[in-house]
């Protein structure tokens, strides 16, 4: 592994900062969301079981570009660590995401503009590898959603990924934004999933424990009031409660039980899809429980109604309806919370074999759930059995996520096997499949406790070090306000002349039509910037001339009308032949400004980097 670039996003951001600026130079907005392990969960959080999980130092970062015309994906690039370089992906072939899009152009009156957005996507983890890129995309999409429409400001994000579950239900925005988040995870999962919001969204170093109200089957056949596959009634997600907490702020506990072991994640060599997984687990779990129900139907038959009154099975044989998934589901559900207690032990004694152990009871029943997951258990009960042969430790590897492929979760006590892990990567490659690969290993390329980041945020004057100098950060104006855009001075400059009107604030200077207008055209250049800057942050309303930035025409309205209004209005009518919806009314000195909604292409240059 001796050409292996570090896993993590510094180091990505250092050797690929092309790929990062050619990003960031098209998205005003940009928010980047962690990767995760899963350390217990699977499949119990779907109907409400817990889960485990923590940040990796990868991150999956979304972009947000103004649209002329329809919503669509961008480009849409991954890192691949078998080329050591990212590579384009389509996204369709990992998730449903045209219904992603469409529920996002539905979503919210106050949202309806996203069918105009362009969304860009940077993943530094492989989709379809269940190292985090789901929660990672949908997290950083809602939030990313929120800041363009000014929904949430950078404060409060700063404030949700620090807080606790008290905090969320106390301010219904960050309720909003983990349903959201939510929704669209579970549009992307095929209509069941877990709210894995939190686990990207959060700011954590210990472990976070996560889990919702309990959820079983699909709509119009399920024995709670929200079933666990929602699809389509998505918005049905708002009526559900949820839970979470850091496991040092849950036990009180000062030693991160992380500290005594290391983990690391290996790619199986196959991609899984998680939408088309769930058709197939439907499938399974509809096919299994009718076989048992009637396998216990056939044995009633010959039962007295005493022995059924005394019988384990005495509630199913009365109800008729056995649903086994269930009961594997909850019996998992109660191994996590032995997962947690083994973490606790782990803090308090140091010895690793108390989480490992809990760990590899809880993966050992995946099989039970899916038949397909053989392959990839094969893979970990090889893993283990190699170690414990060849190196005399016990470790734990099971899969991440809940399908056959993408990435196993490997871990073992700290230290032991830092400078053996390319021999037993050699060893899986040549047992099972060449394309098997180390992913990330926490003593290599890190830990991360970052949540959610905004990374980019013209509006708010929050810029990446990856903007380009000669950048241009500009605001255009339309119907319902305005949208912050980053385009080049080059290309700028060739659409000037299509521009109705276009303040230069960094300049000083007023353009229509890409015609520089001159001290003969308006008596005083700054004196109408400074107008129109006040004018267009409030369309629509009246502007009362005393709210005005100070200067000669705000207390005269004649000198207003005459100096300012009238040539403005007269030149671009002129040029471009439309009219600016520019009015005045009142007395001379007590008068007021409106400029209403128009037709007009307005552009405001704020800043060239």
């Amino acid at each position: 592994m001796n050409n292996r670039i570090t896993m993590n996003s510094k180091s990505l951001q250092k050797h690929f900062p092309q790929v990062y600026g050619d990003f960031f130079s098209k998205c005003p907005v940009v928010v980047s969301a962690p990767g995760k392990i899963l350390w217990a969960g699977e499949y119990t959080c779907q109907q409400g079981g817990i889960a485990i999980t923590n940040h990796i130092p990868l991150r999956i970062f979304i972009g947000l570009e103004l649209s002329k015309s329809k919503n669509s994906y961008g480009n849409c690039l991954y890192f691949d660590p078998d080329t050591n370089n990212f590579i384009k992906f389509d996204e369709n072939a990992y998730f449903p995401s045209e219904l992603v899009l469409e529920y996002l152009e539905k979503f919210n009156n106050r949202f309806k503009n996203l069918s105009k957005f362009t969304i860009h996507i940077i993943s530094e983890v492989r989709p379809g590898s269940s190292s985090g890129f789901s929660p990672g995309f949908a997290t950083a999409l809602s939030v990313g959603i929120n800041l363009y429409f000014s929904n949430l400001k950078s404060d409060d994000i700063d404030k949700i990924t620090d807080g606790k579950i008290n905090d969320f239900y106390k301010d219904s925005r960050y309720f909003d934004l983990l349903k959201l988040g939510h929704k669209l995870l579970s549009i992307y999962h095929g209509g069941c999933a877990g709210n894995a919001t939190p686990w990207a969204l959060l700011k954590y170093g210990y472990p976070l424990i996560e889990f919702h109200e309990k959820r079983f089957g699909q709509l119009n056949d399920s024995d709670t009031p929200i079933p666990a596959n929602i699809h389509p009634e998505y918005d049905c997600i708002d009526k559900i409660d949820y839970y979470f907490s850091r496991l040092n702020d849950l036990l009180n506990i000062d030693k991160n039980p992380l500290d005594s072991i290391d983990y690391c994640l290996i790619y199986t060599g196959r991609e899984y899809r998680s939408d088309e997984l769930q058709r197939t687990t439907n499938n399974y779990e509809l096919d299994t429980n009718n076989l048992v129900n009637q396998i216990l139907r056939q044995i009633k038959s010959d039962m007295t109604d005493k022995f059924i009154n005394k019988s384990l099975y005495k509630t199913d044989f009365i109800e008729n309806n056995f649903r086994i998934w269930e009961k594997y589901i909850q019996f998992l559900g109660y191994i996590s919370l032995e997962v947690i207690a083994g973490f606790y032990q782990t803090s308090l004694t140091g010895d690793a074999q108390q989480i490992i152990s809990t760990i590899k009871k809880y993966s050992r029943f995946f099989p039970l759930l899916r038949h397909d997951i053989i392959r990839t258990n094969e893979l970990c009960v090889e893993l283990e059995r190699k170690v414990k042969d060849e190196f005399n430790y016990s470790i734990v590897a099971k899969p991440l996520g809940a399908g056959g492929g993408g990435d196993i979760l490997a871990i073992f006590p700290s230290w032991v096997l830092r400078d053996k892990i390319s021999e037993i990567i050699n060893y899986l490659q040549g047992r099972f499949d060449k394309k098997i690969k180390l992913d990330y290993a926490s003593w290599l390329d890190g830990i991360e406790e970052e949540g959610v980041k905004i990374e980019q945020h013209l509006e708010e004057g929050i810029r990446s070090k990856f903007i380009s100098q000669g950048s241009v950060s500009f605001k255009k104006y339309h119907f319902e306000g305005f949208a912050s855009e980053l385009s080049t001075l080059e290309k700028l400059e060739k659409e000037k002349s299509h521009i109705d009107l276009l303040i230069d604030l960094v300049e000083e200077k007023i353009y229509i039509k890409g015609e520089k207008l001159t001290s003969k055209q308006l008596h005083s250049t700054s004196a109408t910037i400074e107008v129109l800057q006040v004018l267009l942050e409030n369309i629509g309303k009246n502007i009362a001339s005393a709210s005005l930035p100070e200067s000669a025409y705000n207390h005269d309205r004649n000198e207003m009308q005459s100096k300012i209004i009238s040539p403005l209005k007269k030149i671009i009518k002129s040029k471009t032949k439309k009219e600016l919806p520019l009015s005045l009314s009142g007395n001379l000195v007590d008068f007021y400004l409106k400029l209403e909604p128009s037709e007009l292409d307005i552009r405001i240059i704020e800043k060239v980097f």
